[in-house]
């Protein structure tokens, strides 16, 4: 029996492991040496490593897991008759023990994709792109907290929100805001936004309110500078067509072109493009991500956004009317927004 089963294994090596040599020299051998790959992935000797690049030696099980574990690799693909595409959700593998523990993540997958030439990172979204968040503490810490809240009930869930959450990590907590924004600065990129996509934040920010989860005056007179703060950052980041920071030690960003898209209701979806690799990021079970690295399918959606792109309307750089317009309604609905956040925290922080 042991000898059928090792039979069978070669068989099924023998059928992925060219295809799988051969997507990886695809994706990473402009940039890096696949046998180095190996070997730093598997922790095997160059020689081995070389072999098993040119399929001398099959790879083992627990080799073939560590590689789809480190490249996501989409083994389906690799056989005949198997599914045609191939999805990954990192919370299928383990879900956030800490809230920080998703900005980790977050952190890792911008950091990969940062090392590729002429990334470009195609945002398309009803609801703000979190990158943006990341350069004020207090909203990012709203949207952690709401997430923990609703999704992962994680064991530092606390009964009240306040904008001392996380100092437990603290010193983590600003360095991985950091890395985050160091990377999407480093990249070029395109993204829908919509006049809409500050709503759920403001909701989200009342509704701690009226639960009595957020009760601190002071705390709630932060969040609304901070929603001030945004709105000049989303502007200045829309007239200058560049990417920029709230952190004055790093530098100016790569160029971004954004795009007003108030007439077609899409998910939240990012596609990350360049000459070695592109890969597909949307959420499933909100703010989880599926990822999607085949190439049909991002094909299929590349095309799907060009058309929306056509409905459209142009508001960085030299879009100046439809920007004002598009500026004109959001500062509205953030300035009504900031006053139901203070009407709700005088109703219900005043109340016994």
């Amino acid at each position: 029996m042991v000898k059928s089963f090792q039979g069978l294994l070669k068989k099924y090596m023998n059928k992925i492991q060219p295809r799988l040599m051969s997507y990886l020299e695809h994706k990473y051998g402009e940039l890096y040496s696949v046998p180095k790959l190996l070997m730093d992935t598997l922790s095997i000797s160059k020689s081995s490593a070389y072999k098993k690049f040119n399929c001398e030696v099959s790879l083992s099980l627990e080799e073939l897991e560590n590689l789809h574990q480190k490249f996501k690799l989409p083994i389906s693909s690799f056989l005949h008759g198997g599914s045609q595409f191939s999805f990954q959700l990192d919370s299928f593998d383990k879900r956030p023990e800490h809230p920080l523990e998703y900005l980790q993540n977050i952190a890792k997958h911008l950091d990969e994709y940062s090392k590729f030439s002429e990334i470009e990172f195609i945002y398309v979204a009803n609801e703000i792109p979190i990158f943006h968040l990341f350069n004020f503490p207090a909203l990012l810490k709203v949207k952690l907290y709401i997430w923990d809240y609703t999704n992962w009930n994680t064991a530092h869930l606390a009964d009240e929100f306040n904008l001392h959450i996380y100092d437990d990590e603290v010193y983590n907590f600003h360095k991985l805001r950091k890395s985050v924004i160091q990377s999407y600065l480093s990249m070029k990129g395109l993204e829908l936004w919509s006049p809409r996509f500050l709503d759920s934040l403001i909701e989200q920010i009342k509704y701690l309110i009226e639960s009595y989860i957020l009760t601190s005056l002071e705390d709630i007179d932060k969040l609304c500078q901070s929603l001030r703060d945004l709105y000049q950052h989303l502007l200045k980041t829309a007239q200058s067509g560049v990417k920029i920071s709230q952190e004055s030690n790093l530098p100016q960003g790569k160029n971004i072109t954004i795009y007003n898209n108030h007439v077609i209701m899409t998910p939240l979806l990012i596609l990350g493009k360049s000459e070695e690799v592109d890969a597909i990021f949307t959420m499933l079970d909100i703010p989880n991500y599926v990822f999607c690295n085949e190439p049909k399918v991002n094909q299929m959606v590349g095309a799907w956004i060009e058309k929306i792109l056509t409905h459209s309307k142009l508001i960085s750089k030299q879009g100046s009317k439809d920007r004002k317009q598009f500026f004109k309604i959001l500062e509205r609905k953030i300035d009504l927004g900031i006053e139901e956040i203070q009407r709700t925290s005088q109703l219900y922080t005043n109340s016994d």
